[in-house]
Parts: structure tokens; C-alpha cells; sequence
């Protein structure tokens, strides 16, 4: 089976579409915790991971880029049929995660990761 690429829309260092950075230190830490992560079906702002929507797994890493990618693991489930018939090409992934800000700022000084949704870009 060939091995699918997950790469997250935004690379660390760099300020995302709102705003926000990703310090490289404090994603790492975060990958630290959390070898394998849940891709869902979806994006919602649920603090928990929702097996019902369960697509896969992903292992994260940084690349010397700045670029948050790792190899997707499918699950055969009923969140996998839903979006079975979608072009992997076409998914677009984002984290689901909650963290804090340094004081007066944008830059991120913490962050827990709950999963990756994945999405369609319109």
C-alpha cells in the first residue's frame, strides 16, 4: 500500500492565516507527548478526540523547511467512508489543539495537541 503524507497548512516559526506562530521549540515539545496523533474527518473545536470521526493516524515531524508533515496511517472506518471517495490530494490538514499565548502576543508559549482535521479547501 503506498504511504500517504500529511502536511499541515501552516510551518512553524512562520505566522499562520490568523496570526499566530508556532515557535519550533514549543511544537516540538508537543510532539514530544503525542508519537502518534488522531486525524479526524473534520475540523471542530471539540478538546476531545471523537472516535467516530477517526480517519487514521499520523506521526509528526518538523522538516528543516519549517513544514509540520509525517506518514498517514488509514483506518478502514465509518469516518473513512465518508471521505473515501475524495482525492487525498484535494484533503487539506490543520491541528486541533489548545494552548496559551506569551503576554500581549500572538506567538504561542504553549500547546497540547488532540488531533489533526482534515478539510477541503474551498
Amino acid at each position: 500500500m503506498e504511504t500517504k503524507i500529511i502536511t499541515i497548512n501552516f510551518k512553524v516559526d512562520e505566522p499562520t492565516i490568523n496570526g499566530h506562530i508556532y515557535p519550533k521549540d514549543v511544537f516540538l515539545k508537543a510532539l514530544d507527548k503525542r508519537k502518534e496523533i488522531f486525524v479526524e474527518n473534520e475540523i471542530n473545536m471539540n478538546t476531545v478526540v471523537e472516535l467516530s470521526k477517526v480517519i487514521g493516524i499520523v506521526q509528526l515531524e518538523i522538516q528543516e523547511d519549517n513544514t509540520i508533515c509525517g506518514p498517514f496511517k488509514k483506518f478502514n472506518t465509518p469516518a473513512w467512508n465518508k471521505i473515501k471517495n475524495i482525492q487525498f490530494e484535494d484533503l487539506r490538514f490543520t491541528t486541533k489543539c489548545f494552548g496559551e499565548f506569551e503576554k500581549d502576543s500572538k506567538i504561542i508559549k504553549y500547546i497540547q495537541l488532540i488531533s489533526i482535521g482534515a478539510f477541503i479547501e474551498k
